[in-house]
């Protein structure tokens, strides 16, 4: 199917049952088709953009490209520079992968998430294999929901790099923070969630040291200090407020 011959939609009550599944599979390997060119291009564009006397340069030409891009898509350079990794991968390492694209045989979004769960794999002949792997599979996890889609990717890698896995960045994206509750009391708003480990030991080691700031006059139990120091940090401040009556300290806070 060619875009010159994709209906217009008006016209679709007129398709019997039949024909609008013809549409929908034919629009649906066309559109896989485009995506394939679409990345082809991309990668293309890379390859003459790339020059290697400027690497030293403020602006490297990977994000040169991608600025171009972002503005030829209408998205952001972050998301352009996504699609470049995609269209270099499919080109360099998954190639027949690619090549089911380009015929129309698989969905882009389920090509993207092979591709996104198989980054961490940096040997060539390790990608070689999982070409193969993804090849032969990939028709079965078209039905897959996006956890069983993402474990059977996983299982596939683990048989040929268990390290290039994703445990953790799969585990990361868990991370949230909430604050307020409807059960909270007035005056009261609960926090919770979940941070990355690294920046929880920095937030546990400044909420220490702003709780031990105070003198040991200070009314407040050490829970208290640790909400109240929260409350500093969010008001921009790493010094936590003596509540004593010693109007020495409390003029020197």
């Amino acid at each position: 199917m060619s875009e010159a011959s994709v209906p217009e939609v008006g016209s679709l009550r007129a398709v019997d049952a039949a024909g609008l599944v013809d549409l929908v599979t034919g629009c649906a390997a066309a559109a896989a088709r485009a995506e394939a060119v679409k990345l082809a291009a991309i990668a293309e564009f890379w390859e003459r953009r790339r020059r290697p006397d400027r690497s030293r340069w403020a602006c490297s030409d990977w994000d040169a490209a991608a600025a171009e891009i972002g503005c030829a898509l209408t998205i952001s350079s972050g998301r352009a520079s996504g699609q470049m990794d995609l269209a270099l991968a499919l080109r360099d390492r998954y190639p027949r992968l690619g090549a089911l694209l380009a015929a129309g045989q698989v969905p882009i979004t389920l090509v993207t998430t092979i591709v996104f769960r198989a980054a961490l794999v940096v040997d060539p002949a390790t990608w070689a294999r999982l070409d193969a792997v993804f090849v032969e599979a990939v028709h079965r996890w078209g039905v897959l929901s996006q956890k069983k889609l993402e474990a059977a990717i996983d299982g596939g890698i683990a048989r040929y790099d268990p390290d290039a896995v994703r445990r953790l960045r799969t585990g990361m994206q868990g991370r949230s923070l909430t604050i307020g509750d409807r059960d909270d009391r007035t005056g009261l708003s609960s926090v919770f969630g979940k941070l990355a480990t690294p920046d929880a030991a920095v937030l546990a080691h400044r909420l220490a040291a702003m709780v031990h700031g105070v003198c040991d006059d200070d009314p407040r139990t050490v829970d208290q200090r640790r909400a109240d120091a929260l409350g500093a940090l969010g008001a921009g401040s790493f010094v936590l407020a003596c509540r004593c009556d010693n109007e020495r300290v409390r003029w020197f806070v």
